[in-house]
């Protein structure tokens, strides 16, 4: 057996290797990308989800409350309901272009045939562009939206990606567990009604191909590098000390960074130590002549001016994003009100549409640059002063209008706002991702992403490397800044969520050859 094993594994490898196995693995992964963009992007374009959040029977699944009282309903004339029952339904555009009013060739209705519906209402509703709890009401009043003997017919309106809202209709007669069915038809889409949700889908199959075929294309040109002509890297590799420090929002990358260049280079010695970026632009400016070739600052934007020994590096665009708890019920702020949050024109976060919880900000100190960029280009205006220790009471500033406290670091930062009641702070937006009950909050409907920076999403600045003139060639720290205009270096910044500043050819990208930011 071990014999035809092996046998089995030549032929393979044979057939893998050869120009024909190349073409054969390429196709296979370019069909299943077809299809993935095809069944995404024409297929299900215009997309209508309809989802059965919960059906159950009222109140024999809640048992007794109090005293032994069962929990009871009535029709709105008095009468008790007979077997009362609960269904909760979120209705979501999970396609990638708007549903209009006019693409709904015939209504959207949820048929109930052995149960008589009761009422019918719109719990909550999350728009790209409106407010929520006006967009609620619209809905809620919508001519369209009818409620009837044994179905409610849905209000045909104008849905943006992944616009949702929530119905809530309560009924007489015992929900049987079977799935509900849904009615109507959407010009150039579908409708999806998925009670339960299917585990294997097709695209889920047609990813798991193309990433097999992915993979195995890797490990072939891996095997066989002369097929693929590989990027010389224009670095030479160098021994000695270095330590990076500066930005703590940049600290993943940094860390990726310097990883990625010690595989390649291991007679070297880094260390990366953020505590801040002016703290890190005041080590270097006091630095020894005998420390300056072994010291590398990571700057949140632009330094400001009191550096003019320094050399700035553009080195990537970071995106940032303001975050909140998620006991907030938060996830869409203009920027007005976030304004008015640092002011004190708010205090409790059901003033703004979310849940009945005070407002806790969680800020750095002024060694950061990530509150140095908030501050300029978000809340145009200096953040409030630190007016608790622990962000659980004003007892720095009793009288203070916000109450507000500091973190020592990015990771402190969503820390605090991860694990508290009704925290709001900011962070990159990469390492925000990395904490469960950490939101990260669109401003004026964009959201924290590259791709938003055009259409004019303001909290991003420029990382820059920072160094103490011209380092002297042949050192680790030349070397090290070599290493991060490679294609391997590009590779550690976007994997940690960063865009870099130096394109595969060479060329600067776009935002940061723009005034220092």
């Amino acid at each position: 057996m071990g014999g035809l094993g092996t046998a089995v594994a030549e032929w393979l490898s044979g057939v893998l290797l050869g120009d024909y196995g190349i073409i054969g693995l390429v196709t296979g992964l370019v069909i299943p990308v077809a299809l993935l963009f095809a069944d995404r992007f024409l297929i299900k374009a215009k997309r209508l989800n309809v989802r059965t959040l919960s059906d159950s029977n009222w109140p024999s699944r809640f048992g007794l409350r109090g005293k032994g009282q069962r929990i009871s309903f009535v029709a709105k004339d008095g009468a008790p309901i007979e077997h009362p029952s609960m269904v909760s339904l979120r209705i979501k555009n999970s396609g990638v272009l708007d549903i209009a009013e006019s693409d709904y060739e015939l209504p959207v209705t949820v048929p109930f045939p052995d149960r008589n519906v009761i009422r019918a209402e719109i719990a909550e509703a999350r728009s790209q562009d409106r407010a929520d709890d006006q967009w609620r009401d619209m809905l809620a009043g919508h001519p369209g939206f009818k409620v009837r003997r044994h179905e409610v017919v849905l209000p045909p309106v104008h849905l943006n990606p992944r616009d949702r809202f929530k119905l809530v209709v309560l009924l007489s007669g015992e929900s049987t567990g079977e799935e509900l069915d849904c009615r109507g038809r959407i010009k150039g889409g579908r409708i999806i009604g998925d009670t339960h949700p299917r585990r294997i889908t097709r695209t889920r199959v047609l990813a798991g191909f193309a990433l097999l075929f992915a993979g195995a294309l890797a490990v072939v040109l891996a095997v066989q590098p002369g097929l693929v002509p590989l990027p010389r890297q224009p670095f030479e590799c160098a021994t000695g000390d270095l330590t990076v420090v500066g930005s703590t929002a940049f600290e993943v990358a940094a860390n990726k960074a310097k990883d990625a260049y010690l595989k390649v280079c291991d007679g070297a010695n880094m260390t990366v130590n953020p505590e801040g970026s002016i703290d890190g632009l005041d080590q270097l400016r006091g630095a020894d002549m005998n420390g300056r070739g072994k010291l590398l600052v990571l700057s949140d934007g632009h330094a400001p001016s009191g550096y003019p020994t320094l050399r700035a590096r553009p080195t990537a665009l970071a995106i940032f994003a303001v975050v909140v708890n998620a006991n907030t019920g938060i996830d869409s702020l203009t920027l007005d009100q976030l304004r008015g949050i640092y002011s004190g024109q708010y205090d409790n976060w059901a003033d703004l549409g979310g849940t009945n919880t005070e407002i806790r900000i969680v800020g750095r100190d002024n060694e950061s640059g990530s509150r140095r960029t908030f501050e300029e280009f978000v809340l145009k205006a200096a953040e409030p002063a630190e007016s608790s220790s622990n962000c659980e009471r004003r007892d720095l500033i009793p009288q203070s209008a916000t109450l507000r406290c500091l973190a020592s670091g990015t990771g402190r930062l969503l820390e605090n706002v991860n694990t508290m009641s009704g925290a709001i702070g900011y962070a990159d937006a990469p390492t925000a991702t990395l904490y469960p009950d950490v939101v990260r909050v669109r401003l004026d409907g964009r959201e924290p992403e590259f791709g938003h920076i055009g259409e004019g999403y303001p909290f991003w600045t420029i990382e820059y490397m920072y160094t103490y003139g011209e380092p002297p060639a042949g050192g680790l720290l030349a070397s090290f800044l070599a290493y991060m205009n490679t294609d391997s270096a590009r590779v550690a910044l976007r994997e940690a969520g960063y865009v870099p500043c130096v394109n595969q050819d060479g060329s600067q990208l776009e935002p940061c050859l723009k005034q220092p930011r």
